[in-house]
């Protein structure tokens, strides 16, 4: 409606400029009108040509570089246009419609620098380029983003905007041109420091042995190297044509269990929450190329869970879910931690990668230690240490009072190339 009435109001404002011309040119009289009014005529000819000219018949596309990367990376984005009736355009203006979600940059582990003034990272990014086409049909524009945030960014619309020599007549029309970019959590190098872990590939840790090597044997499995030979089931091997070892009833219950508090909260601090993010997937990743069994639990307005033991394809669901994560829920997170671990009704060494910490944390983590007693239970809290409040420090002393070891990620570890985590 708001485009024919543009149309009418542009047609008749062009049908008055010619009939001032033209009248101009009758009562004057002369060589100077009359050459004014054949000088304009073709102006005005191009006019009313250019306000029917279809617009919303060019085919208009959008191709990227790659439609996956991992956070802080650039890609080039081509934009490609081709219309099919060549008529003469004396400018275009192209704008690709950019999403809410591109309004700020990931400069890799750089950013932390802004662990308490997150906002001082949002920049307004805008697409937008003259082009002199004339009478070309096909029209091609590239551009580069750069320090692209983690996440699911959807490019919708390409707006093009033309008119004429004076601005009498202005046309714009939005192209649909939908595409995806998924930018994953950027894998940090990483160091876990865990006493309990086995010291080579034939060997683990004298506490863990002296604990293990009194279980009786539950069950077989597919043999996995660090295995010691002696735990090797030569009648299931021979009869499964596989490699299979005894597995026992402690060795079931040393998985380790990553848990993500991605509960949304009105104080939350949006780069403290990238950072968890990127910590419990950079963590994920080491226990996965060491070969172990990794559990991760999120927890936001409902809990997903995954088990992982080096399957790329299960690896690769999980990565592209972490990309697309947002914090989200108003529930508690300390109050349905322990409804989950409940629900998986097992023990694990357990890590907790949160951004705040509440007063009923302690006896959430107090009733899971004596119900799961094999459970090590490790918090590494991420947040800036300007942003820590007394209460908060307050919580962290008594739950290293209560065995719990607590990491705090500020500004100062993220910052690192290297971060280093201790359990």
């Amino acid at each position: 409606m708001r485009s024919s009435l543009r149309l009418m109001s542009n047609l008749l404002m062009i049908i008055v400029l010619f009939l001032i011309l033209y009248a101009y040119a009758m009562f004057q009289g002369g060589f100077v009108s009359w050459f004014l009014f054949f000088s304009f005529f073709p102006i005005i000819l191009f006019q009313i040509g250019l306000l029917f000219y279809p617009m919303n018949r060019w085919k208009v596309s959008r191709n990227l570089t790659y439609h996956s990367i991992q956070a802080g990376d650039s890609i080039v984005i081509t934009i490609q246009i081709e219309r099919f009736i060549p008529f003469p355009l004396f400018y275009c203006m192209i704008e690709d419609m950019l999403p809410h979600s591109l309004q700020k940059i990931d400069s890799h582990y750089k950013k932390y620098t802004y662990l308490n003034t997150p906002e001082k990272l949002i920049n307004q990014r805008n697409v937008k380029e003259m082009i002199f086409p004339w009478f070309r049909r096909k029209i091609k524009l590239s551009y580069t983003l750069d320090r692209i945030p983690r996440g699911e960014h959807k490019f919708a619309s390409i707006k093009i905007q033309t008119g004429d020599f004076f601005g009498f007549v202005k046309k714009e029309h939005h192209y649909t041109v939908r595409d995806i970019l998924v930018a994953v959590p950027k894998q940090r190098d990483m160091l876990i420091n865990d006493q309990f872990k086995r010291l080579d590939q034939d060997h683990i840790t004298k506490h863990a042995w002296n604990t293990q090597k009194t279980n009786v044997s539950t069950g077989v499995r597919e043999y996995i190297p660090g295995d010691k030979y002696s735990w090797i089931d030569w009648k299931q091997t021979a009869r499964q044509n596989t490699m299979m070892t005894r597995e026992f009833e402690r060795e079931k219950n040393i998985d380790t269990l990553l848990v993500l508090d991605r509960c949304d909260d009105q104080h939350l601090n949006q780069l403290a929450f990238e950072g968890a993010v990127e910590v419990i997937y950079s963590m994920m990743m080491e226990i996965v190329k060491k070969s172990q069994q990794v559990n991760l639990l999120t927890i936001g307005s409902r809990a997903e869970h995954f088990s992982l033991l080096g399957d790329p394809a299960t690896v690769e669901h999980v990565r592209q879910y972490l990309a697309r994560i947002q914090p989200e829920g108003t529930k508690t997170f300390s109050v349905q931690l322990y409804d989950e671990l409940v629900k998986l009704n097992r023990a694990f060494n357990v890590i907790l990668v949160v951004t705040n910490i509440e007063e009923s944390f302690i006896q959430i983590i107090q009733q899971l230690k004596s119900q799961f007693t094999a459970n090590r239970i490790t918090v590494i809290m991420i947040q800036s240490q300007q942003q820590i409040r007394s209460r908060e420090r307050h919580i962290i002393e008594q739950l290293q009072l209560k065995g719990v070891h607590v990491d705090i990620f500020s500004e100062r570890e993220l910052t690192q190339q290297k971060l280093e985590v201790n359990l």
